[in-house]
């Protein structure tokens, strides 16, 4: 290994200021990184980088140059841990300071307390995760996929619509297998040896005998002492097995869920149907949490292997396997932490495609086959080939491609995960310029002007850059999320930059914006 970049930008190759790049190559120590966006690891080590001395942790995105690859790691949960990567000189541990540490999921719902910088962010993640599951809804149709999403999208409010999540499914079947086993739950009689009046005793063992015998006097009477008390064996109630402590830990995991399904500001509107059952059962899950703990239970770890009774009784085993569904539920939003610069890049895609379709004499003419992913990989829901669709924009006379995160598009260098392949009708050399689209991910939100100024000194590098590209470049793009109700557009010569938003005012505002911004680099031409 020769070369250990860390890229802040995409377009870092072609920044001759070096502000958004930092060679790490030497670094013996910890690498402390104040900028809030995931950072790009560049290296020419076969393989691409070890993350925690582990290779393939990380995603490939482009080659480099002849020499280096870039890859993108995952966003750790926890701040302090940070990304260890291993360098020439042995680990490199990369501290994220400007990144928050991801929600704690043992935060009690019931204790009020300020969203942290984390809590803000995993919000922003789970309505980016419910846009992308929207594409679910509407792939039946290909024909008219497009505008049901679009529909879809622009209907989206800042308090989501409820959607059909396992928590909804539970308060609906398992009610009253948690109340019968809260009235009943299981237990064991424990044989413990205690003093005990003469009156009660019903059984003694060997333990006791022994003891009895060491005690002064001829008589049982006697040796009992003035109390009239001697050591028996009784039988006391346990509710400490195994089932109910996963029971405890159903329980106290629902609450949370169901926590997390309720609009976080209920006082905007009434609760639907679905919420007011998912805050029903809830409250139940608390209180069986309550009385559990009161009989002494503790909480199961999640690696416990289950008994019998946990495989073969009906209601324990329905808790069973609602847990397991919950804790997977964990996992899939822990994953989502981690890779969230790749949904956002997802997401955009799907955007760009609905801000094409709702142009003025637009019509979508091709639609890649859409899959929806039972698990995500890396971020990523959907999966499709490319082009992820063909849209003839009747007014312009042009025919538009959209391409994402395809390796071999022919701009390598540039570390876009998705661009737009420009063509004109009747033109032999259709399809020979293209407009280079950033989805900028940061954890703050920003506003597009440092952007533009980034992109109005990489559009000098454009012609030199391109040579090696398959076809021209004629605009660049960069999108930045935002968590506000508004978005943002600044447009200058072959460039745009706008913020969009996940959901509300800055999803609809943004798609509008996004529309301006692509008519506008389609109308500003070729590159000279």
């Amino acid at each position: 290994m020769t070369f250990l970049d860390l890229w802040f930008r995409p377009w870092a190759l072609s920044d001759r200021s070096r502000s958004s790049y930092r060679d790490i190559t030497d670094a013996t120590s910890a690498v402390e990184v104040l900028e809030d966006c995931a950072p790009i690891i560049v290296t020419d080590a076969p393989g691409g980088p070890r993350i925690d001395g582990k290779f393939g942790v990380c995603e490939f995105l482009a080659n480099v140059d002849g020499k280096r690859q870039a890859w993108l790691p995952p966003i750790p949960l926890k701040q302090a841990k940070g990304i260890v990567i291993s360098g020439p000189s042995g680990p490199i541990q990369v501290m994220l300071k400007a990144i928050p540490n991801a929600p704690a999921s043992e935060v009690d719902p019931d204790v009020s307390t300020l969203p942290s910088d984390g809590d803000v962010l995993m919000a922003r993640i789970k309505r980016v995760w419910t846009r992308l599951r929207d594409v679910e809804d509407v792939i039946a149709d290909p024909a008219t996929m497009w505008t049901q999403l679009s529909d879809i999208w622009l209907n989206a409010e800042t308090d989501e619509r409820p959607k059909m999540d396992e928590i909804v499914k539970q308060a609906r079947a398992l009610p009253n297998v948690i109340e019968r086993l809260d009235k009943t739950p299981r237990r064991i009689l424990r044989r413990v040896h205690k003093q005990m009046p003469l009156s009660r005793v019903q059984e003694l063992d060997r333990r006791s005998m022994t003891w009895l015998i060491r005690q002064p006097g001829d008589t049982i009477a006697q040796q009992a002492g003035d109390r009239q008390r001697i050591m028996a064996v009784a039988r006391e109630e346990n509710f400490n097995t195994l089932e109910n402590r996963v029971l405890l830990a159903y329980a106290r995991l629902a609450r949370r869920v169901a926590s997390d399904y309720l609009p976080s500001q209920p006082r905007k509107r009434p609760l639907r149907s679905r919420e007011l059952l998912v805050q029903t059962y809830g409250k139940r899950c608390r209180q069986l949490a309550i009385d559990l703990a009161a009989r002494g239970v503790v909480e199961a770890r999640a690696d416990v292997t289950p008994n019998f009774v946990l495989l073969n009784n009906p209601d324990y085993s329905a808790i069973w396997h609602a847990w397991h569904e919950l804790l997977n539920r964990k996992r899939i939003v822990d994953e989502l932490w981690r890779w969230q610069t790749r949904s956002w890049n997802e997401f955009c895609a799907l955007a760009v495609i609905i801000a094409l379709q709702s142009i003025e004499g637009a019509r979508v003419v091709a639609t890649s086959p859409v899959i929806f992913r039972p698990e995500q990989l890396r971020g990523c829901w959907v999966e499709s080939i490319n082009p992820l669709g063909v849209i003839h924009l009747a007014r312009q006379q042009l025919i538009v491609e959209v391409v994402y995160d395809h390796k071999q598009h022919g701009f390598e260098p540039w570390c876009t995960p998705l661009c737009i392949r420009v063509g004109r009708l009747g033109d032999a050399r259709s399809f020979l310029r293209s407009i280079l689209i950033w989805p900028l991910w940061n954890c703050q939100g920003s506003k597009p002007e440092q952007q533009m100024f980034e992109l109005a000194a990489l559009l000098k590098e454009a012609p030199r850059t391109q040579q090696r590209s398959i076809s021209s470049i004629s605009g660049m793009l960069v999108i930045a999320p935002t968590d506000s109700d508004e978005s943002a557009l600044l447009t200058s010569h072959q460039s745009a930059a706008l913020s969009l938003g996940p959901t509300g005012g800055g999803l609809r505002d943004g798609l509008k914006n996004l529309s301006v911004g692509l008519l506008h680099l389609l109308a500003d031409g070729k590159v000279d």
